[in-house]
């Protein structure tokens, strides 16, 4: 098996969040049928730097924050069995009028599921490179973030580290 870092991953989630948030956000709005509104984010960021100065929300992030490699056997032919590993830092960031954190809270708590849902039916579509989650049942533990008033707006998000591993075909 060639050695495949972890772009393909990162750049297969990413097109998946691009191609499918806003079928999804139309969901979620229809099932909670309230006054919070989802909308797809705007932007998918990859680095820490595009993250510094967004100029619309809400942007959602894929970004690799640890890739490993376990080779178990080498043959003499110069293969080598290897079993990749790897952690990304996926969330979303959005903002609402300063006044309205409850509104901002929900909405956090919403992309959260639903940039969860997507990871989970990409998996499911084999739609991450050869990648899947974890090593058995997938595990989500975010991080949320306070809301942080800038002007007239209120930014708030969540973030979650998910492994991967990589294999030829699905277990």
């Amino acid at each position: 098996m060639p050695l495949l870092g972890v772009e393909p991953l990162v750049n297969a989630f990413k097109a998946y969040v691009l191609a499918n948030a806003a079928a999804k956000a139309t969901a979620l709005n229809a099932e909670y049928a309230d006054s919070v509104a989802l909308t797809a984010p705007v932007a998918v960021y990859i680095s820490e730097r595009q993250i510094a100065s967004v100029p619309a929300y809400p942007v959602a992030f894929v970004m690799a924050l640890r890739e490993r490699t376990d080779v178990w056997s080498i043959n003499g032919a110069g293969g080598a069995q290897t079993k990749p590993l790897a952690r990304l830092r996926i969330g979303l960031m959005d903002r609402s009028a300063a006044g309205d954190a409850d509104e901002l809270e929900r909405k956090k708590w919403r992309y959260a599921r639903l940039m969860k849902e997507l990871l989970i039916e990409a998996e499911s579509a084999d739609a991450l490179a050869g990648h899947h989650l974890g090593t058995g049942e997938p595990t989500f533990e975010l991080e949320w973030s306070d809301n942080i008033v800038s002007g007239s707006f209120m930014v708030s998000g969540f973030a979650m580290d998910v492994e991967f591993n990589h294999s030829e075909a699905k277990s």
